[in-house]
């Protein structure tokens, strides 16, 4: 897993759901993320196997979190790597605010 420090991933966990951001730390089933956001909800992709490549195609009915600059997430079971595309996509996409 070593070989994925540095890059950009998406990472799904058991509970705390779906993250993505900069690996800076993998031990186990405990992920260490910076630069991280989390997507409450998506549209305009199948599966986070084509967030993970493309990003998404409808950024504007997506809900995603503002950045945080280092998150520990402790219940792993998912983790892919974010294309360059992906991840100009991912971060293009604004902050969701309260209704």
């Amino acid at each position: 897993m070593s070989s994925l420090v540095g890059r950009y991933v998406l990472v799904r966990g058991v509970n705390s759901g779906i993250k993505f951001g900069k690996l800076e730390e993998k031990l186990g089933r405990t992920t260490i993320l910076s630069d991280c956001r989390r997507i409450w909800s998506w549209n305009g992709a199948f599966s986070l196997n084509e967030i993970s490549v493309y990003g998404v195609a409808k950024p504007g009915q997506c809900k995603f979190s503002c950045k945080v600059e280092y998150q520990e997430i402790l219940d792993t079971c998912e983790i892919l790597i974010l294309t360059n595309k992906a991840k100009d996509n991912l971060y293009k996409v604004e902050d969701s605010e309260i209704d």
